[in-house]
C-alpha cells in the first residue's frame, strides 16, 4: 500500500485520511474541491498491505482527524482501525466491508470474469462506468496494467473487520461497479446513517461530497 499527501500545510489542527478505490492514484483529486484548513493524506495501491507504519504516527499528532473511504478503500480502512486510532468522523462512499460479495458487493462471477479478461481496454471500460455524467469522465487510471490486475487479484484475499463502524455512508442510486442494491443489503444490516445519491459510483464530481460530509 502507498500514500501521498494530497495537501499538506503544517501547522494544522485538521487531517483526512482517504482511502481510495482501486486502480486509482491522486489523479482522482484532478477537479475535487478541498475543504480549507485539512490536510489530506491519501492510501492506494493495494497490490499488498505493507505500509512504513511510522506514517500513523506521524498523522496521530492532529488534533482532529477525518476518515474518507471511497469503493474498494471502504474495506480497506477498516483493516487499519488501529493505526487509524481515534477519529472524529468516519464516512464510507460506494463501498462495502464486503465489496467482493454475490449479496454485499460485486458479484464474484463478474469480479472473477474482470480479472480474467482484464486488458487495457477493460480498464478505460472501468473508467467510463464510473461516471454518471459522460462528459465528465477523467484519465484517472494512470498505473501500469500489470498493477491493476495485480491488484484486483489482492483485493480477493483481504477481509475487512466488520466491526467498524461508521457515522455516515453515501450510496449512489446509478453506480454500475457496485451495484446499489447489494450496497443497501448491506449496510441495512447495520446502523450507519446512509445517504442516497443521484450520481454514478464516482460522487466526487459534486464537490459537496467530499467537502461537506466532514462539516456536517
Amino acid at each position: 500500500m502507498k500514500y501521498k499527501w494530497i495537501v499538506k500545510n503544517n501547522p494544522n489542527n485538521n487531517l483526512v485520511y482517504f482511502f481510495n478505490g482501486w486502480g486509482m492514484d491522486e489523479n482522482v483529486f484532478q477537479k475535487v474541491k478541498y475543504p480549507k484548513n485539512f490536510d489530506i493524506i491519501m492510501f492506494y495501491d493495494y497490490q499488498n498491505l505493507e505500509i512504513d507504519k511510522s506514517i500513523f504516527l506521524q498523522c496521530s499528532k492532529y488534533k482532529n482527524k477525518y476518515l474518507i473511504s471511497w469503493s474498494m478503500g471502504v474495506m480497506i480502512s477498516t483493516i487499519f482501525e488501529q493505526e487509524l486510532g481515534k477519529l472524529n468522523r468516519k464516512i464510507a462512499i460506494n463501498g462495502t466491508i464486503k465489496p467482493i460479495d454475490d449479496n454485499y458487493g460485486i458479484t464474484k462471477k463478474i469480479y472473477n470474469m474482470t480479472i480474467n479478461n482484464f486488458d487495457d481496454s477493460s480498464s478505460q471500460k472501468f473508467v467510463k462506468k464510473m461516471f454518471f455524467k459522460d462528459e465528465l469522465i477523467l484519465n484517472l487510471i494512470n498505473r501500469p496494467i500489470c498493477e491493476l490486475k495485480n491488484e484486483l487479484i489482492s483485493l480477493i484475499d483481504y477481509k475487512g473487520n466488520e466491526n467498524f463502524y461508521f457515522d455516515l455512508v453515501y450510496v449512489s442510486k446509478y453506480d454500475k461497479i457496485i451495484p446499489y442494491k447489494n450496497q443497501i443489503n448491506f449496510w441495512n444490516c447495520r446502523n450507519e446513517k446512509v445517504i442516497t445519491l443521484d450520481l454514478g459510483h464516482f460522487p466526487f464530481e459534486d464537490d459537496k461530497i467530499f467537502n461537506e460530509s466532514i462539516l456536517i
